[in-house]
């Protein structure tokens, strides 16, 4: 195996430590949950590649998920 390829676990284990940072970016965005009212947050610094761009959303307090765009 070449030196510099990793193997799948440790591609992995870096991913997951990338998706555990990004958590600590979720950040209130001023939007009224539709179920609760209570104000959303996004979803890390990731959007969703589709047109046009989106990013997740969610509500901390009655659990609703959803998507806004960018």
């Amino acid at each position: 195996m070449p030196a510099s390829l990793i193997t799948l676990d440790e591609f992995n284990e870096l991913r997951l430590a990338d998706l555990k940072l990004a958590q600590v970016f979720q950040r209130a965005n001023g939007i009224a949950c539709p179920q609760c009212g209570d104000e959303m947050y996004d979803n890390g610094t990731y959007m969703q590649l589709t047109n046009p761009p989106m990013h997740n959303i969610h509500c901390q307090r009655c659990g609703y998920v959803g998507a806004r765009l960018v």
